[in-house]
């Protein structure tokens, strides 16, 4: 994303390097915000101006939410934060003309749109999130972000992400990757939660089909196992080897689902639509070629860091 922040005179302050150093004329007598050949300016203060490189519907978006009087609107405020542009105390001033609490617990989503995915009406997607009083960003070319205050919202959250994917695949066939990071606290710490949250959307998207939702939490191992050389992870190629050889399609779904409810055999089976003796009998078959018991706490800690290295392995 190119951002930068200028003085009144036009002089750049800091920002992105293929920004401008200058700009022609003085920001301070322009009716704030505009937009022109791709940039949307807007003011930060009463002297401070920032110029963003966007397309020209996320700009006549920007332009028409409420602005807080000096040119900054709550969306393009949640724009700087989510892109790390703001610091602590520019999100506290900004956040408090805006009425946007900087410490709060918030939730973050990044939604990346599958493939040559194309659509003009963002109304769905803000409609289906004011469901649980969310903010949509758009980032960048199908690239969004969903930013929710809430204190117990987290259930809620993740079910309106699921409803989102559901909602687009059937009604207009597109797919999307959703990433959930975990909470944060702050206003400043959008930027850092938003990272998490894509690293998520990109790491399924990287081993997945299909769209889905993935939650930080619930990612953990395999964005853990990303980060370590690949030298030392192809130490314990042969078992991850065994569980892509056990694991079909169908096996996959399964495990996901155990591990999701907790290895708790009953509540997977349910939401599986799966009979619960059908389900022991999957589970002992891959005990046998396998040699771990998804029973034994030890054995499913494994068994789930050897499902991560076969998916990161089939990338």
């Amino acid at each position: 994303m190119k951002l930068a922040i200028y003085d009144k005179k036009g002089n750049k302050i800091a920002g992105s390097n293929d920004m401008p150093e200058t700009l022609d004329g003085e920001l301070s007598v322009k009716p704030l915000p505009f937009y022109a050949d791709g940039v949307l300016y807007s003011r930060l203060e009463e002297e401070l101006f920032s110029a963003a490189c966007m397309d020209a519907e996320t700009a006549r978006r920007i332009m028409r939410n409420e602005t807080d009087g000096k040119g900054m609107t709550r969306e393009g405020f949640l724009f700087a934060l989510l892109n790390g542009r703001l610091s602590a105390d520019e999100a506290i001033t900004l956040g408090a003309r805006l009425r946007v609490p900087f410490e709060a617990r918030r939730l973050v989503a990044a939604i990346i749109f599958a493939g040559e995915a194309e659509f003009e009406d963002t109304g769905l997607l803000k409609e289906i999130f004011n469901e649980v009083n969310a903010d949509v960003i758009q980032l960048g070319h199908m690239r969004y972000a969903a930013v929710c205050e809430s204190l117990d919202g987290q259930e809620d959250f993740y079910d309106t992400c699921m409803a989102l994917r559901d909602t687009f695949l059937s009604e207009m066939n597109v797919d999307a990757f959703i990433g959930i990071a975990q909470p944060c606290e702050t206003a400043s710490s959008l930027f850092e939660a938003y990272s998490q949250a894509a690293s998520c959307a990109e790491l399924g998207a990287s081993f997945s089909h299909y769209g889905g939702v993935f939650n930080y939490n619930r990612m953990f191992p395999e964005i853990l196992l990303k980060g370590v050389p690949r030298e030392y992870i192809s130490r314990f190629a042969s078992s991850a080897a065994k569980i892509s050889g056990a694991s079909d399609e169908e096996t996959t779904a399964l495990l996901d689902e155990l591990f999701r409810q907790n290895l708790n055999i009953s509540k997977t089976a349910k939401e599986l639509f799966m009979h619960r003796n059908t389900l022991i009998y999957r589970l002992d078959k891959l005990k046998r070629v396998t040699g771990l018991d998804v029973s034994c706490f030890d054995d499913a800690v494994i068994l789930r860091l050897l499902l991560a290295m076969s998916r990161l392995g089939e990338k």
